[in-house]
């Protein structure tokens, strides 16, 4: 696992090529530990036993600590349920599951998505 002063084994920015576009999320966004997961899911399988899930795996976990501790954050452990329902429905059948709408008992109130900050914060912070 890496942080800025003691960078990892698989250190990103030592490993990119010149003018390679990168991502870099922070342990105090409450989403990067479960985006991470995601993706330790996706390598393995694209590349089963890659040795970059176990690190991954455990920056992940390191995040999720580092938000709700030093960040003062929750974490969001589950980001497909984040998702549209159209776009959490494909998602879900892409990994093989069969997905069905059922009607709901009526006490349902759909969030509001006009408001960004309300879902995620000041995004100021990131």
């Amino acid at each position: 696992m890496g942080t800025k002063s003691n960078p990892g084994q698989y250190d990103c920015y030592a490993n990119a090529h010149p003018d390679e576009p990168m991502f870099v999320l922070l342990g105090r966004d409450p989403l990067g530990a479960a985006l991470v997961r995601m993706w330790c899911d996706a390598r393995d399988a694209l590349k089963p036993g890659d040795k970059k899930i176990a690190e991954a795996a455990n920056c992940a976990a390191l995040m999720e600590a580092w938000c709700q501790n030093a960040a003062h954050r929750l974490p969001e452990r589950n980001v497909l349920g984040l998702l549209p329902f159209e776009h959490l429905k494909a998602e879900l059948e892409r990994r093989g599951a069969t997905v069905t709408t059922a009607p709901h008992g009526g006490d349902y109130e759909e969030p509001s998505h006009d408001d960004p900050q309300a879902i995620f914060g000041d995004p100021r912070a990131y």
